[in-house]
């Protein structure tokens, strides 16, 4: 059997949290730990890792769906989630010459602030 576009289907690869970057600057113990204690699903929290990246940026729902390796449409029902907490918003197209039902998620100050507290809070754990 053949691998589906976009990732890795082989067995026991199933629930494998899937990001194209900013893993160097969490590591997997403050990733699990802001999971547990912010209660975030895999998908959820590499969804706000992947929206935290370098500059302000809007990515739609279809290069989520990429990034993450699952359908756009729950890249929308995590996005709900994540846009009910506040941690990200949600942007429709207002450009003209694109198809207006396109949509996209940003990161909001919190969602930055609640990674920042994260990454910041297992390093001077770590410190100490």
């Amino acid at each position: 059997m053949s691998p589906a576009p976009g990732g890795d289907r082989r067995p026991g690869r199933r629930g494998t949290l899937h990001t194209t970057h900013h893993f160097k600057t969490m590591t997997a113990q403050q990733l699990l730990h802001m999971m547990r204690t912010e209660r975030l699903s895999p998908s959820a929290a590499a969804m706000l890792i992947d929206l935290a990246g370098p500059g302000t940026q809007i990515l739609s729902n279809g290069t989520l769906a990429k990034r993450l390796r699952c359908s756009a449409t729950n890249v929308t029902q995590i996005g709900d989630t994540l846009v009910s907490r506040g941690l990200i918003r949600r942007h429709k197209s207002t450009d003209p010459s694109e198809d207006r039902r396109v949509t996209g998620f940003s990161i909001t100050d919190a969602g930055r602030s609640l990674l920042a507290r994260h990454t910041s809070q297992t390093q001077s754990t770590a410190a100490a």
